[in-house]
């Protein structure tokens, strides 16, 4: 099929595909092909000893479904710089497979709805080329996300990579560059398994000589007494290893680092620092790994959680004229005290800036009439406390 034009297939049956048996259906560039449901099952079929060359783009409408060989012997593949592309609504998926494009995602978020694309295009990935064969994922939720995923090819799409050998590689700027990882693998169906992922985009897989020289035996992170982040972990064979990076995140996207590491040489080797400032609430902790030549490959994702309390209490209590806050914080204190009446409405806010420790703020009340009010404590993260006081 060539030209700028769109090919729509129709299912009229329960069960209509668009196959191709012995021979090579060619999709060439500019040409789109849309596989609808129009209510019915209706799949993309490439049988045993068939194939398909697709430099356009294919799109899988809701329940519309790819059907490929399945023996993994590479008698029936897809090849070519185009891609095929699905939709889905993913909220909380469990080893879901929108499309049968060859993953299956689970997460106990809700992604919303979410592109799915597969392409067969190789990536140089810097320490390689990749296997023919790439999925990019991308929800319209990604706040906080944290999904695993499970990814398949075809020994057909190797492309000189040693399959026992293969990595996880991601992309989160399509295909610019590209962070390593290790995943489990599952040679005997073709399936690569990759969890605790905290940002969407493109996967592949890529294996060299130099990749992974480093085995990263633990790495762990834990809250000690509520006010700092204990970090360690512990190596063997650091070859061609540089320095690790300890990277931290208050939403599991952006990351900042909070210190780095030099390798100390060849053995079994334990590392630890502290994090003595670390976020209030759920933070995300990552060990960047870095060679000598500049890869970069990150570790699995550790969640801690900081609880800061901040107390306060009211006095006089019945008031007449001035009330008395005190206020006392493990961490400094960014909000508003709030004063309400019976009924719930806002008569009074002064703005709380105030460092960790114990202080004490006047509220001038006698110009309130005589009654049951409320005070709030109000920080960027919610409501901390409500009192009730009566002011006479």
């Amino acid at each position: 099929m060539t030209g700028a034009f769109v090919l729509t297939v129709f299912g009229f049956s329960a069960a209509a595909q668009v196959s191709v048996g012995v021979g090579t259906m060619k999709v060439s560039e500019g040409t789109s092909v849309y596989i609808p449901n129009s209510g019915n099952a209706v799949d993309l079929s490439i049988q045993s000893n068939g194939a398909l060359v697709n430099n356009g783009d294919i799109v899988l409408a809701s329940g519309a479904n790819l059907q490929e060989n399945s023996d993994q012997t590479g008698l029936g593949v897809i090849a070519g710089t185009g891609t095929i592309t699905t939709t889905a609504n993913l909220n909380a998926p469990s080893e879901i497979s929108p499309g049968n494009l060859g993953f299956k995602i689970s997460s106990a978020n809700n992604l919303g709805l979410t592109t799915i694309k597969r392409g067969h295009d190789a990536y140089n990935i810097g320490v390689g080329f990749s296997v023919q064969r790439w999925y990019q994922i991308l929800p319209s939720d990604t706040a906080g996300i944290s999904f695993d995923v499970e990814l398949a090819y075809d020994q057909s799409e190797l492309n000189n990579n040693v399959e026992v050998d293969l990595n996880f590689a991601q992309s989160v700027d399509s295909g610019s560059s590209w962070v390593l990882s290790a995943a489990a693998q599952d040679t005997a169906n073709n399936v690569l398994t990759r969890s605790g992922l905290t940002a969407a985009g493109m996967f592949s897989f890529v294996t060299t000589a130099t990749v992974l020289p480093l085995q990263l035996l633990s790495f762990n992170a834990s809250v000690v007494n509520n006010q700092s982040v204990f970090i360690e972990w512990q190596t063997s064979h650091e070859k061609n290893m540089d320095r690790y990076i300890v990277m931290r995140s208050a939403d599991g996207i952006v990351y900042e680092p909070v210190e780095e590491v030099l390798t100390t040489g060849v053995g079994r080797h334990h590392y630890s620092v502290t994090d003595g400032s670390p976020f209030t609430g759920t933070s995300y902790y990552k060990l960047k790994q870095v060679e000598v030549g500049g890869h970069v490959y990150d570790s699995d994702i550790e969640v801690v959680v900081i609880k800061r309390d901040v107390r306060f209490e009211l006095y006089p209590n019945p008031v007449t004229s001035v009330l008395n806050v005190r206020c006392n914080s493990d961490d400094a204190i960014h909000g508003y005290m709030c004063m309400y009446n019976a009924s719930g409405v806002l008569i009074r806010r002064v703005r709380t800036d105030l460092a960790a420790g114990t202080h004490v703020l006047k509220i001038d009340v006698s110009a309130l009439n005589s009654g049951v009010y409320f005070v709030s404590l109000m920080t960027p993260s919610g409501i901390t406390d409500t009192k009730k006081i009566m002011v006479q």
